[in-house]
Protein backbone atom coordinates (compact mmCIF):
# COMPACT_ATOMS: atom_id res chain seq x y z
CA UNK A 1 0.00 0.00 0.00
CA UNK A 2 1.31 3.44 -0.93
CA UNK A 3 0.03 6.64 0.61
CA UNK A 4 -0.16 9.23 -2.15
CA UNK A 5 -1.07 12.16 0.03
CA UNK A 6 -2.29 13.10 3.48
CA UNK A 7 -3.83 16.56 3.11
CA UNK A 8 -5.54 18.57 5.84
CA UNK A 9 -7.90 21.43 5.02
CA UNK A 10 -10.10 23.73 7.02
CA UNK A 11 -13.30 25.33 5.75
CA UNK A 12 -16.48 26.89 7.07
CA UNK A 13 -20.03 25.61 6.96
CA UNK A 14 -21.51 25.45 3.46
CA UNK A 15 -18.29 26.62 1.71
CA UNK A 16 -16.47 24.42 -0.79
CA UNK A 17 -12.91 23.37 0.00
CA UNK A 18 -10.67 21.77 -2.58
CA UNK A 19 -7.29 20.12 -2.77
CA UNK A 20 -5.37 19.41 -5.98
CA UNK A 21 -2.27 17.26 -6.00
CA UNK A 22 -1.33 17.35 -9.65
CA UNK A 23 1.55 17.38 -12.08
CA UNK A 24 1.36 19.64 -15.11
CA UNK A 25 2.02 17.66 -18.28
CA UNK A 26 3.17 19.64 -21.35
CA UNK A 27 1.16 19.03 -24.53
CA UNK A 28 2.51 20.34 -27.83
CA UNK A 29 -0.18 21.91 -30.02
CA UNK A 30 0.46 22.48 -33.72
CA UNK A 31 -1.88 24.78 -35.66
CA UNK A 32 -1.93 25.22 -39.43
CA UNK A 33 -3.75 28.30 -40.71
CA UNK A 34 -4.52 30.02 -44.00
CA UNK A 35 -3.87 29.15 -47.59
CA UNK A 36 -0.17 29.97 -47.15
CA UNK A 37 0.08 27.01 -44.78
CA UNK A 38 1.45 28.85 -41.78
CA UNK A 39 2.23 26.47 -38.93
CA UNK A 40 2.59 27.54 -35.34
CA UNK A 41 3.50 25.43 -32.34
CA UNK A 42 2.54 26.13 -28.75
CA UNK A 43 2.74 24.28 -25.45
CA UNK A 44 -0.36 23.75 -23.31
CA UNK A 45 -0.23 22.19 -19.85
CA UNK A 46 -2.82 19.68 -18.62
CA UNK A 47 -3.20 18.60 -15.02
CA UNK A 48 -2.78 14.94 -14.07
CA UNK A 49 -3.29 13.86 -10.48
CA UNK A 50 -5.92 13.98 -7.74
CA UNK A 51 -8.49 16.72 -7.16
CA UNK A 52 -10.91 16.58 -4.23
CA UNK A 53 -13.75 19.04 -3.62
CA UNK A 54 -15.83 18.91 -0.45
CA UNK A 55 -18.73 21.13 0.65
CA UNK A 56 -19.68 20.47 4.30
CA UNK A 57 -23.07 21.38 5.77
CA UNK A 58 -23.31 21.10 9.54
CA UNK A 59 -26.64 20.53 11.27
CA UNK A 60 -27.53 21.34 14.89
CA UNK A 61 -26.85 17.72 15.99
CA UNK A 62 -23.19 17.98 14.97
CA UNK A 63 -23.68 15.82 11.90
CA UNK A 64 -21.88 16.79 8.73
CA UNK A 65 -23.47 16.43 5.31
CA UNK A 66 -20.73 16.45 2.68
CA UNK A 67 -21.05 16.88 -1.06
CA UNK A 68 -17.89 15.22 -2.36
CA UNK A 69 -16.36 15.26 -5.82
CA UNK A 70 -13.18 13.26 -6.45
CA UNK A 71 -11.27 13.19 -9.74
CA UNK A 72 -8.17 11.16 -10.55
CA UNK A 73 -6.43 11.69 -13.87
CA UNK A 74 -3.25 10.17 -15.24
CA UNK A 75 -1.21 10.10 -18.41
CA UNK A 76 -2.33 7.28 -20.68
CA UNK A 77 -0.91 5.67 -23.79
CA UNK A 78 0.47 7.61 -26.72
CA UNK A 79 -1.98 7.98 -29.62
CA UNK A 80 -1.21 8.60 -33.27
CA UNK A 81 -3.10 11.58 -34.73
CA UNK A 82 -2.87 13.60 -37.92
CA UNK A 83 -0.56 15.97 -36.03
CA UNK A 84 1.78 13.24 -34.84
CA UNK A 85 2.00 11.27 -31.62
CA UNK A 86 -0.03 12.75 -28.77
CA UNK A 87 -0.41 11.83 -25.12
CA UNK A 88 -3.81 10.58 -23.97
CA UNK A 89 -5.25 11.03 -20.49
CA UNK A 90 -7.18 8.63 -18.27
CA UNK A 91 -9.78 10.24 -16.03
CA UNK A 92 -11.80 8.60 -13.22
CA UNK A 93 -14.21 10.43 -10.96
CA UNK A 94 -16.72 9.88 -8.19
CA UNK A 95 -19.40 12.17 -6.77
CA UNK A 96 -21.51 11.56 -3.71
CA UNK A 97 -23.38 13.18 -0.83
CA UNK A 98 -23.09 11.60 2.61
CA UNK A 99 -23.98 12.34 6.23
CA UNK A 100 -21.51 11.42 8.99
CA UNK A 101 -20.93 12.36 12.61
CA UNK A 102 -18.12 14.74 13.48
CA UNK A 103 -14.94 12.64 13.82
CA UNK A 104 -16.38 9.66 11.89
CA UNK A 105 -14.21 8.43 9.01
CA UNK A 106 -15.73 7.96 5.57
CA UNK A 107 -14.09 5.60 3.06
CA UNK A 108 -14.42 6.26 -0.66
CA UNK A 109 -13.10 3.53 -2.92
CA UNK A 110 -13.77 1.79 -6.17
CA UNK A 111 -11.61 3.95 -8.43
CA UNK A 112 -9.74 1.01 -9.92
CA UNK A 113 -7.29 1.10 -12.81
CA UNK A 114 -6.07 -2.02 -14.56
CA UNK A 115 -3.01 -1.87 -16.79
CA UNK A 116 -1.87 -4.70 -19.04
CA UNK A 117 1.37 -4.69 -21.02
CA UNK A 118 3.39 -7.10 -23.13
CA UNK A 119 7.17 -6.83 -23.29
CA UNK A 120 9.47 -8.52 -25.80
CA UNK A 121 13.10 -8.88 -24.71
CA UNK A 122 16.02 -10.86 -26.01
CA UNK A 123 19.18 -10.72 -28.07
CA UNK A 124 19.10 -7.56 -30.22
CA UNK A 125 18.56 -8.13 -33.95
CA UNK A 126 18.36 -11.93 -33.56
CA UNK A 127 15.01 -11.77 -31.77
CA UNK A 128 13.61 -9.75 -34.72
CA UNK A 129 14.39 -12.37 -37.40
CA UNK A 130 11.19 -13.93 -38.74
CA UNK A 131 10.52 -17.52 -37.65
CA UNK A 132 13.78 -18.14 -35.73
CA UNK A 133 13.60 -14.91 -33.66
CA UNK A 134 11.26 -16.76 -31.30
CA UNK A 135 14.25 -18.76 -29.99
CA UNK A 136 16.30 -15.65 -29.19
CA UNK A 137 13.77 -13.74 -27.11
CA UNK A 138 10.97 -13.94 -24.59
CA UNK A 139 7.61 -12.27 -24.26
CA UNK A 140 6.40 -11.20 -20.83
CA UNK A 141 2.86 -10.31 -19.87
CA UNK A 142 2.27 -7.90 -17.01
CA UNK A 143 -1.01 -7.06 -15.33
CA UNK A 144 -1.21 -4.44 -12.60
CA UNK A 145 -4.20 -3.12 -10.70
CA UNK A 146 -4.36 0.10 -8.75
CA UNK A 147 -7.22 1.08 -6.46
CA UNK A 148 -7.53 4.53 -5.00
CA UNK A 149 -9.06 4.56 -1.53
CA UNK A 150 -9.69 7.88 0.16
CA UNK A 151 -10.40 8.34 3.87
CA UNK A 152 -12.22 11.54 4.86
CA UNK A 153 -12.78 12.48 8.49
CA UNK A 154 -14.69 15.72 9.13
CA UNK A 155 -14.33 17.46 12.47
CA UNK A 156 -16.74 20.16 13.63
CA UNK A 157 -14.67 22.85 15.33
CA UNK A 158 -16.40 25.32 17.63
CA UNK A 159 -13.50 27.72 18.33
CA UNK A 160 -9.83 28.50 17.63
CA UNK A 161 -8.64 26.34 20.54
CA UNK A 162 -10.37 23.35 18.91
CA UNK A 163 -8.68 24.15 15.58
CA UNK A 164 -5.25 24.34 17.24
CA UNK A 165 -5.82 21.05 19.10
CA UNK A 166 -6.93 19.28 15.92
CA UNK A 167 -3.96 20.66 13.97
CA UNK A 168 -1.53 19.44 16.64
CA UNK A 169 -3.12 15.97 16.65
CA UNK A 170 -2.90 15.86 12.85
CA UNK A 171 0.79 16.80 12.94
CA UNK A 172 1.51 14.04 15.47
CA UNK A 173 -0.32 11.50 13.27
CA UNK A 174 1.66 12.56 10.20
CA UNK A 175 4.94 12.34 12.14
CA UNK A 176 4.06 8.78 13.26
CA UNK A 177 3.16 7.85 9.69
CA UNK A 178 6.42 9.28 8.35
CA UNK A 179 8.43 7.24 10.83
CA UNK A 180 6.54 4.08 9.91
CA UNK A 181 6.65 4.49 6.13
CA UNK A 182 9.67 6.68 5.48
CA UNK A 183 9.52 10.31 4.41
CA UNK A 184 7.29 9.81 1.32
CA UNK A 185 4.15 11.20 3.01
CA UNK A 186 3.20 14.69 1.74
Amino acid sequence: MNILSSPHILTVDNQEASISIVDQIPIIKTTTTGSTTTTSTSVEFKDAGITLKVTPKINDKGQVRMDISLEVSDVGAEVETTQGTQVSFIKRNAQTSVVVQSGQTLVIGGLIRENQSDDRTGIPFLMDIPLIGYFFGTTGHRLSKTELVMLITPHVIADQAGAAELTEKYQQDVDKLRKRMGSDVR
